[in-house]
């Protein structure tokens, strides 16, 4: 019977479901209503906890009773509806004027008792909370009403961007990170949250590059750079402005950049580099592996210094363009990533360091 449920119903079907749901109860097509605004599937774990608002209280009741009607099908965790004609006919049972404040009412019931319970600090993504800021952006409203709200969210939305980004799903991570920074107040923010200020600004700079949009990138570290002192602040902005000068074809501007900011992070380059120059970084190197037996290095710690695992992603992302534009210096740049993996341990960027220094012995 259960696989029964699952098939697809023909549309003469679907129509006599819709004509059948607008015959039901007022509570009964109130609750399709408001499933409906989630699409044809529907998490019943969202529809408990608005189950305990005094604004979309009996839900489920309700449901279980279009369930026996064949308006909706319940597998276990999940409300169906069974046609996406008869969702759509429960959903236009909303007035139109009525739509972006329902959506949001169901985004901030859902994702408050999850706000509420730990600081914004420990505050973790779920599939529920995902549902829950999908139905804030439905609602396409751009400011909270209620300030204490906005954090919360802002934070929700910055860590769905990023796990967005992750996902390689680069629109939506942007369209999170969008709507993170209208909640939290824009420009005005970073006087009253700016440490949530600034990883949304770091998330945008990064999320308009992966998205080939490179003023936009440009405009967000404009703002960093306006808001920030520290060149800690401002390190991850200097990473993907260095990336997104490549991509515009500056490469020797780039590689500028990163030999200036691997300065700042207290790295001597040299203005010349010379075959001498390079024997004499290629031995240091060599006498400093030697007193590392391979299971020694194996089992090195992790690099935990902040500044020098930059200092190893700045020079890893030198390395490409470097081959490019000269070539001279990427031996003591993969002499000095494999010197820094050996003194402070191991990062990702210690692989091509590695990698390298052995390339340059075989050479």
């Amino acid at each position: 019977s259960k696989a029964i449920k699952l098939a697809p119903l023909p549309e003469n079907i679907a129509i006599i479901l819709t004509q059948k749901l607008r015959r039901m109860p007022r509570e009964v097509q109130e609750a399709l209503s408001i499933a409906a605004c989630f699409g044809l599937v529907v998490d019943k774990e969202c529809l408990k906890i608005l189950s305990e608002s005094s604004e979309f209280g009996g839900l489920l009741p309700h449901l279980d009773y279009a369930a026996q009607s064949g308006i909706v099908a319940d597998h276990g965790s999940n409300y169906v509806f069974t046609h996406d004609l008869v969702q759509k006919a429960a959903y236009d049972l909303i007035p139109e004027e009525s739509l972006d404040k329902t959506h949001f009412s169901l985004g901030l019931q859902i994702i408050t008792p999850y706000s509420n319970e730990r600081s914004t600090d420990e505050l973790q993504l779920t599939s529920t909370t995902f549902i829950a800021i999908e139905q804030i952006i439905a609602s396409r409203c751009r400011e909270i009403p209620n300030p204490t709200f906005r954090a919360p969210l802002a934070d929700f939305l910055v860590k769905a961007g990023e796990r967005s980004i992750e996902m390689a799903d680069f629109p939506l991570a942007l369209k999170y990170i969008t709507y993170g920074l209208d909640f939290l107040g824009g420009d005005e923010a970073w006087g009253s949250n700016f440490r949530l200020s600034l990883r949304l600004h770091e998330a945008a700079c990064l999320a308009c590059y992966l998205n080939v949009m490179p003023r936009q990138v440009m405009t967000f570290v404009g703002k960093i750079m306006e808001n920030t002192d520290s060149f800690v602040d401002r390190i991850k902005a200097f990473y993907v402005l260095t990336k997104t000068l490549a991509s515009l074809g500056k490469i020797k501007e780039a590689v500028e950049k990163i030999f200036h900011i691997l300065e700042q992070l207290g790295e001597e380059i040299p203005n010349d580099i010379t075959p001498d120059g390079i024997m004499f970084v290629m031995e240091s190197t060599k006498q400093l592996l030697s007193r590392f037996s391979r299971e020694k290095l194996l089992n090195a710690p992790k690099m935990t210094d902040y500044k020098k695992l930059w200092t190893l992603r700045f020079y890893d992302l030198s390395a490409p363009y470097l081959f490019l534009v000269n070539p001279t210096y990427v031996p003591l740049v993969e002499c000095r990533m494999a010197q820094l993996s050996v003194r402070y341990g191991l990062c990702k960027e210690s692989a091509f360091g590695l990698f390298g220094y052995a390339q340059c012995l075989i050479q």
